[in-house]
């Protein structure tokens, strides 16, 4: 109310927690959004997975619909292209933070912005995130989530209520200025591995 109308410019899932940008008018709106679309708009995100994960690497390959999901909107990362049409390229950095009792806290810096990037490529890769229904370990979570079924034995075996993600990081050129603005927003509480 105190700003009147504004736009969202880059959206997160529902579960991820972070950094949003909200734009008071089209004009900056539209300046911030080309910055996403062209990748001139760094993010890094904090990611915690199931595994112990002691190098960097990067993920370079497709995302397209996962064909052997029971969950309608599940996607999978394949380093080889699809051949389906929709398949869309996908170009992602992973680092990790530290280990602790079978997981791992990653720093990842997406290059390119798709759907579930982050979540598909790591579930694909062999290292589900913590708390995820749809890309966890096991996807009938989800389907038993949307029923308000989801079981203590589910919660445990997530170990959190929520997906691990949270948008930690974002970089951008001011739309009127051109000055570099950067802003950082510290991990949760529920992160913290200990």
């Amino acid at each position: 109310e105190k700003y009147g109308k504004v736009s969202i410019v880059n959206r997160l899932d529902r579960e991820t927690s972070g950094l949003l940008i909200a734009a008071r008018n089209p004009a900056t709106a539209g300046g911030l959004s080309a910055q996403l679309q062209d990748g001139r708009m760094e993010k890094s995100y904090h990611a915690l997975v199931f595994g112990e994960i002691s190098a960097p690497f990067s993920a370079e390959g497709y995302l397209s619909a996962d064909p052997g999901s029971a969950v309608r909107k599940k996607r999978r990362f394949t380093p080889e292209a699809p051949d389906e049409a929709a398949a869309e390229y996908a170009y992602t950095d992973f680092s990790p933070v530290c280990c602790a009792d079978g997981m791992t806290l990653l720093l990842v810096r997406p290059r390119t912005g798709r759907l579930h990037q982050i979540r598909a490529t790591l579930c694909s890769l062999g290292y589900p995130m913590i708390g995820d229904k749809i890309y966890g370990p096991d996807e009938t979570c989800y389907l038993r989530f949307l029923e308000d079924a989801l079981t203590e034995k589910d919660m445990t075996f997530l170990r959190m209520p929520r997906q691990a993600l949270h948008a930690s990081g974002l970089g951008f050129y001011h739309p009127a200025t051109g000055e570099k603005m950067t802003f950082e927003s510290p991990l949760p509480d529920d992160f913290i591995l200990r």
